[in-house]
Order: C-alpha cells, then structure tokens, then sequence
C-alpha cells in the first residue's frame, strides 16, 4: 500500500523537468527558425516587387484591345475566399469571382473595357501577401490607346517560400517526439492517479463469497462508488476533448487575424511605421513607400529621422532620449500636423500619430503618416475663400444680418451698423425685434413660431419694403430680404437690408416733378399732342384747345388727322403704317413747318415738332405745335429789315476797308519813321559815346570826370531807348527774327542776376535763386536774356531799398515756368490792365524812374514768340510776381539725394489711395500717380521715378502695352517697373517675366511684399 501511495512522485518531477526542457529549446529553436526565414522571405518578396515593377513597365508600351485576368496556385493549395478576393479586385470593385485554377498563359475571362465597373480605375495598384509556403503578387495596370478606350491589365507572381534545412526538421521531430513523450508519461500519469482509487477498490472488494454475505446497504454503496468513479473518468475525458478542440479554434484564430492584420498594414492607405527605441526603423509599410519615395530596404534599419527635414532631424534623437527618460511627451500619445521630407528632398505635410508599445519587453513605437498635401491646399484655398467672402461681407453697401430660429441676432455686418446705428456687441444675442417699429416689434416672435411649426410665410424667401428702427428711435424705410439655411443643423435666417429712405425721398421728388410737368403741360403756350401707333389722340392740352378750337373731349380718341387739311389728311394713315413696318422718316425725330386745320375749318400755318417714346412697352408720339401765323408776318418784315441791313453793311464794310488801308498806310509810314529817326539818332549817339570813351582815358580833373559819366550813362540809355523803339518797330511790322535753340534757362538767371547784381546791392536788396535742377528750353539765346534782365532789372527798379527779389522754377508737364517775386511798391489793379501795352510805365508814381515804357511790351511779345506766356500778378502796396513760362526740352538734377520717387498707373481711385498710404509708410520716399496708360507714360517721361508701380488692367491701353512704350524710350527704359494685377495664374506671371518686367505684385497688395519690393529695387 505505501509503494501504490508512492508511485506519483516521480512521475510528477519528471514531468516538470521535461517540460522545462522542452519548452526552452522550443524557444531558442523557433527565434533561430524565424530568423533564418524571415530574411529569405523578404528577400523573395523584394524580388516580387522588381518582377511586378517589371510587369509595369512593359505594360505602359503595350496597345490592349482587352483585359485579361490570369490565377495560378501551387496545387493542393486552397484559398479561402476573402484572400481570393482580395488578389482579384480593385479597391471595393470585384473584378472576377472564380475558384478555378488557370494557367498564366492562357485567357481566363475578357470584360468589356467600357463596362461602368472600370470607370476611374487609372492607376496601378499592387498588392503582395504570403500563404503558407507561396508569396503571392497581383498588379492592375491600365494604359490608353488614342484611338480607344482605356484598357487594363492584370498580372500575377508568385515565389516558393524557402523549406527549412533538414536539422530543423529533425529538431522539430525530437521536439514532437519529445512532446509526445511528455503527453504520454502526463497521460500515465494521470492514469494511475486516478485508477489508484479503482484498484483500492478492486483490492478491498470482497470476494463472492464475501459477497454472498454482504447486506443490501454494503451492496448499494459499492455499487455507487463504481458509478462514481465511472462518471469521473467520462468528465476527465470530456474536458480534455474540450480543451483540444479550443486550443485547435485559437491557433485558426490567431492566424487568420494574423493575415488580416498583414493584409491591412500592406493595403492601408496611410503609412505604417515602426522604431525601437534608438530611433531605427523596423517596419515600413507599402503605403509609407508611396508617401515618402522610399523602398522599404532603403529606410529599414536606418534613424527614422532621414525622413524629417531640418530643424526635426537635429532634435529627433534628443527628444526620444529625453522621452525614454522622463516620460514627458510631446507628440507621442496624440497627433499634430508636421513636415515630412521624400526620397527626392521635397518637403510636404503630413499629419503624424505616434503610439508606444511594448514587443517581449522592448519599448517600440508606432507612427501613423497621412499626406495631407492636398487638404493643406483646399484649407489654404477655403481660408482666401472665406477672406474673401468677410471682406465681401464687411464692404457690401447692404446690411446682412443673420438670426437662429428664436429670432436671436447671430452676425451683423458693418453696413447693418451704419445702418441702424448700433455696434455690433450691442445687438449679438438681442431679440432682432429691437430693429422694428411698432407693429412689428410685437408680432415678430409669434410670426416665427408660425413659420417654423406650420410653414407660414410673410417675408422669408421674398423681398418686401418694411420700416426699421434706428438707435436713435428713427423710422425709415428699408428693402428687406429674408432666407433660410441650414448651418451644422441649425435652422439660420439671413437678412438682406437696404435703406431706402432716400429712395423714398426721390419717389415724393418724382412725385413733385410730376405735378410740376403736368403744370407745366397745362400751362404752356404750345399744344402739346400725344398718340398712339394708330394715330389715335392720347392726350391734348389747354394750348392745343386754343389753337385748334377743340375741347380735349371732342378729340380724345380720334384719329389726328382731323386737325389736317387736305392732302395731308389722306396721307397720314399710310404715311404712320409705313413708318410703323419701314422705319422711314418724314417728320418724326425732326420739325418742320405745315399746316392745321381748325375747328372752323380754316386753314393756318404751323410749327410741328414731332419725337416718338416708349410708354411701358407701348411706342407713343407726342407733337408740339405752335401757331406761327403772326411768326410769319414778323419773318416778312424781318426779311425785308435783313435786306436793307445787308446794303447798309455792304456799304460799311466799303468804308471800313478803306480806312483799314488808310490804317495799313499811316502804320507803316510810322514804323518807317521810327527806322528812319532811329537810324539818324544812332548817329550822333555813335560820335558821343565814342568821344565819351576817348575822353575817359584822358587826365581829367573829378568834376570833369562825373560830368562825362553822366553824358556816357545819357548817352547809353538813349542808345538802348532806340534799340527798343527799333525792336517795337520789327515787332509791330512781322520782321522779327529768332534763332531758337537748347538753351541753359539756370545759366541765363545766373548771368542776368550777375549783370544786375550791383545795382540790387546799391539799394541794398537781396536776390535769392533756387538753382537744384538745371532745366533746359527752347529759346533765343538773345531774346531770352533780353526777357530775363528786363524783368529782374523792373523788380530793383521798383523795390524798396532793403527789400528781397526771389526766383523759383516749377517744372509743369510740357514747360517750366520762372517766377520773378519782389517785395516792392506793386501796381495798382486799373494800371495792371495796361501793363503790356507800349509806353506804359504803371502810373504818375513812377515818373521817377528812367523809361519810355515798351520793355515790357518787348519781353511779353518775345516771350510769345519763343512759344511761351508771360503774366503780371500784383497787389499794389506789397509786391509784384512777373511769370513767364517755356517749353522745356530736358532737365538735370544738380545735386542729389537720397529720396526716391514711385509713379503708381492706376485707374482706380481706391487703389491709388491705399497705395498712397502705404507709400506713405516709408521713409524718403515720395508718392507720385497716374490715371491712365497714356498719362502714366508722359508722367514716366518727365518725372523718371526711381520705381513704376503699373496696373496691367487699365482702361485705355494694356498695361503690356504702356511696359513696351517705356522700355523703348530712351528715359525711361532703365527704370525698375514692377507689375501690379488681381491675376494670379501663373501664366500671366510667367508673361510678366517673358516681357521683362522686374517684378510681378498679385493683389490684394501685401505690405511685407511690397517692403520687400521697395527694398530690393530701390536704394
């Protein structure tokens, strides 16, 4: 009995032994086995790839005519249909359902290339996954004939996986037998444990003789321990069959979710990406292949960080260090949008979730990459949209107010608050009750609520005049058009406002003007007519009642042609019928004189103006008439006046030609006079000024000395007296000669200033002259300086002693004018009338000074004769301003700066004035603008700006055009111009470039980008 109790001991340790044992070598022999296949599998499958990739390319060469779908399978090999599927279809579109086995060569099915299953399929599509022992490949690759449809082919690949070496078999045999071995021994085991209560039993049953002499209850109660124990041994092998059955069902679970997983990493359309702790990268899903220009072998066992871009790539390793240490995350554990970094160098978004796990106690993370490239542009196209759409909101001239279904006010554009005179957060989240009058005020809630429970409209999807309410308590009237819209869900009302107040106001002008016509009408002395297109009488005023003797009743409704006489009356109808088919015209749009008939039949003339309008659709002509029967007696007389007068000035004009060459005579004979005493004056000044010179070199005694100064200054001014009485004299007879040429106009002031200048400095008077630009115009040297001195020389004569003279140029468009200012005695108005004419000095206070007082007239006509304009402004008391304007041919700045000048060419008033104001912004820069093309270019011409800012869109020329007409001009095309359009296609910058603009701005206008501009172009 003590060696049956035994007995399980030692079969208990051997038991643990063994499967210790076993279960460790099973370890090391499984991770050494999986290694070895793992690396030639992924070998097979690269090659897979390089076969498909092959299949590929072959195929884009390839005219199809059909689709042909090829299967093979190693035999004896079944593939469940999910797998089956998954190799024959495209995306969700199941291509062909069959279980056959086929040869690769032969055809399996042909499908219509047009059939709707095919449609959008234009890409390839690879698929790869491994069954047991076989890796499979599958490609979809379409092509396009020119002449056909698009047409597809499918193409499948398979490999053999690698068998195991025969010493892995046969380890895997001990290790069964091994097993098996332990199974039994555990069996045994088992067994005897428990069979040893059946054989205590058996051993203490009794004999039957025993038997024989057993009572009924020791009978039962062995009968019940047999029972017992048979029922035990059917539980112990029930359970057992369970748990087989079980661990069978797991093993087929495990690896049919083990294929799917697989089957899902290959397929998804996001990238799948594995790291160890250091950062390398283990996995390297097809879908993070296609995203980032990589093959897996490529990236697999590299820093994950060869796919980041700078700064990233630098902090990566330092992050995940700091990560492993601390715990403190940054991405991990949750998403964000990040830049990614492809294969060629291109950078590009992505969004990037970062999970951790852990695989045999070793800390992994998982990375999930979606390209959102495309999402980040439609987001940056639906932010300029939504820009857009505000900025539409906020400068519409409507106010737009938007309300949920309880009437709140959700939204109200700045049109709305000038409107109604509220700011916006003083009616967000009000009743919009408070922007209506009484009656409306009170029964706007209950409208609502009948239109949203029942459906009732008033106003919404209509427009209608209603009254407002201002904050101030105002009334006015306003259009108003309601809408609905749904917004997340949300039941919205939209609200287009529009005061009319003014219209309303221009409706009672209307009115008024109405009532002020009628009067008129009525009032009138011509007949005012109107009819229809049958000639039927619409209208008829008290004048055309006195003139025809009709009262508006009696015509009313009749055809016109009763107020005729004879032919016209017989003529009318066809004359209206032909106009009405033909368009021709006699009378109508014009006037002319007929005849009436009255209501007593007598025949008068008349004044008929007839003209044609449109009231509504309905075409109308409406005639003025006048009696003009007293007009044509005055005309008889007239005539017979305008006869006589014409003899009268027949006469006259006899006359006024003989005194004309009366005139002519006398003219000439004095300018012949002035030649002639001219001419006889010259000579004795000649003998006197020519003594006067001998004389002073002489020894003289001082008051000898000053008496001839005295004749020599006598005998200068009388000598310049006749050269401007001969000067009057070419003038006034058309002999005035000129030699115009580029003259110096800063150089010409310099010099008459310097001729003058002592006489200004013996009375002590300053003479200031801005000379920073040189200008250069076209005049007579001669004349000019002879216009310059006679000018300055009048500003000393007349200024007080201590007095200032100041000189200005300002360049105009075509011409610069010269500005002599002085500070003197002035002229008064009545004498400034006659300024110019000769022997003109300005009045008895002048009388002092030496003059006969034609050198104004002299300047003024040479001035005019050089192409310019002189003018005197004074104001007696204060000083006089003498202009004369010339036509400048060039000018040069003398001395430079360091401020630039920008001509914007806009056409638009609100474009130049933002402009202005950006402009503005910096410092040493000065604004200029034009309006259009062509004064855009003359403005480029004579102000040649530092840049041009030109709007390509203008009115009168292209912008292309006003480019080309700068760049061929000699001043302007080395200027810098930058071009300025809402046109943002690239077609239109790369234009802009080909033709050899600077710089190309899109509006709206960035005030960084045009920074940037000024920055880069200017100095």
């Amino acid at each position: 009995m003590k060696i049956s109790e035994s007995v399980p001991y030692p079969y208990m340790v051997t038991l643990l032994v063994t499967m210790c044992m076993a279960t460790l070598y099973f370890f090391a022999q499984q991770r050494f086995t999986e290694n070895s296949i793992n690396t030639l599998s992924a070998n097979q499958l690269q090659q897979l790839e390089n076969t498909l990739q092959r299949f590929e390319a072959s195929s884009k060469h390839q005219n199809s005519k059909t689709l042909f779908l090829a299967w093979s399978a190693p035999s004896g090999i079944k593939h469940t249909h999910t797998t089956y599927e998954y190799l024959i279809s495209t995306k969700s579109t199941k291509v062909l359902a069959t279980t056959n086995n086929v040869d690769m060569s032969k055809r399996l099915a042909e499908i219509s290339p047009s059939a709707s299953r095919f449609e959008g399929l234009k890409e390839s599509e690879l698929a790869i996954f491994s069954d047991k022992t076989v890796l499979h490949g599958a490609i979809k690759v379409c092509s396009t004939d020119a002449s056909a449809q698009s047409l597809c082919y499918l193409y499948y690949v398979k490999y053999n996986l690698p068998q195991r070496l025969t010493a892995l078999q046969f380890d895997f045999l001990l290790l069964f037998i091994g097993c098996g071995i332990l199974l039994i021994v555990l069996i045994t085991s088992y067994i005897k444990l428990k069979v040893r209560p059946l054989n205590k039993a058996l051993f203490n049953f009794p004999s039957s003789q025993k038997f024989d002499n057993k009572t009924g209850d020791e009978f039962s109660k062995i009968v019940q321990n047999l029972s017992s124990i048979e029922a035990q041994s059917k539980a112990d092998k029930l359970q057992l069959e369970t748990e087989l059955s079980q661990k069978e069902i797991l093993s087929s679970q495990l690896h049919s979710q083990y294929s799917r997983i697989s089957a899902i990493i290959n397929t998804v359309v996001d990238g799948i990406i594995t790291i160890d702790k250091n950062g390398i990268v283990e996995t390297f899903n097809p879908a993070a292949q296609t995203i980032f220009g990589y093959q897996s072998s490529e990236v697999i066992g590299k820093n994950v960080k060869m796919l980041m871009p700078s700064p990233y790539q630098e902090e990566h390793d330092h992050y995940v260090a700091n990560y492993l240490k601390t715990n403190k995350a940054k991405i991990i554990g949750s998403g964000r949008e990040v830049l990614g970094q492809r294969a060629n160098g291109e950078l590009f978004p992505m969004e990037l979730s970062v999970s951790e796990m852990s695989v045999d106690g070793q800390r992994m993370f998982t990375g999930i990459v979606k390209d959102i490239s495309d999402i980040a542009q439609q987001k940056s196209l639906l932010s300029d949209q939504v820009a857009r759409i505000k900025a539409i909101i906020e400068t519409v001239i409507d106010g737009i107010i938007t309300i949920n279904d309880k009437g709140l006010v959700d939204s109200l554009n700045p049109a709305a608050e000038r409107i109604f005179g509220y700011k916006e957060h003083e009616v967000i989240g009000n009743n919009i009750k408070m922007l209506m009058p009484a009656p409306y005020q009170q029964e706007h809630d209950q409208y609502l609520v009948n239109y949203i429970t029942g459906g009732e409209k008033k106003v919404i999807g209509s427009g209608r005049d209603v009254l407002g309410k201002r904050k101030d308590g105002s009334i006015f009237s306003m259009s108003l058009a309601v809408s609905e819209m749904d917004v997340n869900g949300e039941r919205m009302f939209t609200g287009i406002v529009r005061d009319i107040s003014g219209i309303a106001q221009q409706k009672a002008l209307l009115d008024d003007q109405v009532s002020r016509i009628k009067a008129i009408i009525e009032t009138v002395i011509d007949g005012i007519i109107t009819i229809d297109d049958k000639g039927l009488v619409d209208s008829f005023n008290p004048a055309a009642e006195k003139i025809f003797g009709y009262q508006e009743h009696e015509v009313i409704g009749k055809n016109i042609k009763m107020l005729m006489p004879a032919p016209y009356q017989q003529e009318h109808d066809q004359y209206l019928a032909n106009y009405m088919t033909s368009g021709i015209k006699k009378i109508i749009g014009s006037g002319r004189e007929v005849l009436g008939r009255k209501k007593d039949g007598s025949v008068f003339s008349m004044s008929l103006a007839v003209s044609e309008m449109f009231v509504g659709d309905k075409k109308m002509f409406t005639g003025i008439v006048r009696d003009i029967t007293e007009q044509k007696k005055y005309e008889a007389a007239l005539n017979q006046y305008r006869q006589d007068l014409e003899e009268q000035v027949i006469q006259r004009t006899s006359d006024l030609e003989a005194a004309t060459k009366q005139a002519q005579s006398a003219s000439h004979a004095k300018s012949k006079f002035l030649s002639r005493m001219s001419h006889e004056l010259r000579t004795p000044l000649n003998a006197i000024i020519g003594f006067t010179q001998l004389l002073e070199e002489e020894n003289l005694t001082l008051s000898q000395t000053d008496s001839l100064k005295e004749i020599s200054t006598a005998g200068k001014d009388l000598a310049l007296m006749v050269n401007e009485i001969l000067q009057i004299a070419s003038i006034q007879t058309g002999n005035l000669s000129l030699s115009l040429e580029e003259v110096s106009l800063n150089e010409s002031l310099q010099e008459s200033i310097e001729q003058l200048l002592s006489a200004a400095n013996n009375k002590n008077i300053s003479v200031s002259f801005d000379n920073d630009i040189q200008f250069y115009v076209k005049a007579d040297y001669a004349k000019l300086k002879q216009v310059i001195t006679s000018l300055i020389d009048n500003a000393i004569r007349y200024s007080n002693d201590h007095s200032s003279i100041s000189i200005k140029l300002v360049r105009n468009s075509n011409d610069v004018s010269t500005h002599i200012i002085d500070t003197g005695i002035g002229i008064s108005a009545r004498r400034l009338k006659h300024i110019f004419e000769p022997f003109e000095r300005g009045g008895d206070q002048y009388t002092g000074e030496e003059g006969v007082g034609i050198g104004l007239t002299i300047a003024k006509e040479f001035t005019e004769a050089m192409g310019g304009f002189m003018r005197i402004q004074s104001t007696e008391g204060e000083g006089t301003t003498a202009t004369f304007d010339l036509p400048l041919i060039r000018e040069e700045t003398l001395c430079e700066t360091n401020v630039n000048s920008v001509l914007y060419i806009e056409d638009n008033a609100t474009n130049r004035k933002l402009m202005k104001r950006l402009v503005n912004r910096f410092d040493n820069i000065v604004y200029h603008e034009a309006v259009n093309g062509y004064s855009g270019i003359e403005a480029a011409k004579s102000l040649k700006p530092s840049l041009i800012l030109l709007d390509i869109n203008l009115p009168d020329i292209s912008g292309y055009e006003v480019f080309q007409a700068l760049k061929n001009h000699e001043d302007t095309k080395n200027i810098a111009i930058v071009g300025i359009s809402a046109n943002a296609m690239s077609t239109d910058q790369d234009k802009a470039k080909d033709l050899g603009f600077t710089s190309y701005i899109t509006k709206p206008i960035e005030l960084d980008e045009l920074k940037a501009t000024f920055e880069t172009l200017l100095h």
